[in-house]
C-alpha cells in the first residue's frame, strides 16, 4: 500500500479551505441584503452605507484570498507525494 492511497481524495486543509469559505460568505450576504434594503432610501446607492458594504466585502474577500494561498501551498508537498 503506498501513502497516494491512504491519502483521502479531498484533503484536510482543502475541506478545512472550503468550509472557511462557506462561513466568509455570510457576513458578505448579509452586509449586501442590508445595502440593498438601504438603496431604497433617499439617497440610493450614494449613501454611506455602501462604503461600510464594501469594507465588510472586502475583509472576508481578502481572509478567503489568504485561505487559497495556504491551501495551494499545501498542496505542494502531497503532489509530490502522488507522483
Amino acid at each position: 500500500m503506498c501513502l497516494a492511497e491512504v491519502i483521502p481524495k479531498e484533503a484536510p486543509h482543502r475541506v478545512a479551505d472550503s468550509i472557511l469559505d462557506s462561513i466568509l460568505e455570510i457576513p458578505k450576504s448579509i452586509s449586501e441584503s442590508v445595502s440593498s434594503a438601504l438603496d431604497k432610501a433617499p439617497l440610493e446607492k450614494k449613501g454611506p452605507h455602501r462604503a461600510v458594504d464594501a469594507v465588510a466585502k472586502a475583509f472576508p474577500s481578502a481572509v478567503v484570498t489568504l485561505g487559497e494561498g495556504l491551501a495551494s501551498a499545501l498542496d505542494k508537498p502531497l503532489e509530490h507525494v502522488k507522483r
